[in-house]
């Protein structure tokens, strides 16, 4: 094979020796001595005055609706919303008397249907008359 005369330990070290040395990184930049530390940065001063504007024609667009809807909105009478709880309350009797008529077993899908219907049917009744027992309600005109 292929011999050489050369003893590379010796040959290295003479190398080491010999080479110049690498030169010793300098001390990392100090960013606090920096002449814009801390300062925020222009393009975060341009994106904050978008979302504000942004914001600002929300709320506009917002305030707009609420005035539109302001127009459109009176207050019920005491007569009216008495009328309509009574109007309410004889639904659900109504409904509660067709619920009370149905067969105690749910043997087929229909009739497990309606009664899911009279149930909800009922529930709801019952959320308008609690929304119409408050004292001050407003109602949307219709044109």
């Amino acid at each position: 094979g292929l011999t050489s005369g050369k003893n590379f330990i010796t040959a290295n070290a003479v190398e080491a020796i010999l080479a110049v040395p690498k030169k010793v990184p300098q001390e990392a930049p100090r960013y606090v001595e920096k002449p814009d530390y801390g300062q925020r940065p222009k393009y975060l001063d341009r994106v904050k005055d978008e979302i504000e504007e942004e914001y600002r024609y929300v709320r506009d667009l917002q305030q707009q609706v609420a005035e539109a809807n302001r127009e459109n909105v009176r207050l019920l009478t005491d007569a009216e919303r008495e009328e309509l709880v009574r109007g309410l309350r004889q639904k659900w009797d109504e409904v509660q008397k067709s619920y009370q008529t149905l067969k105690f077993s749910s043997d087929t899908p229909g009739h497990f249907q309606r009664k899911e219907r009279y149930e909800q049917t009922m529930s709801q009744i019952e959320r308008d008359i609690e929304k119409l027992s408050k004292k001050f309600v407003y109602v949307h005109e219709d044109f």
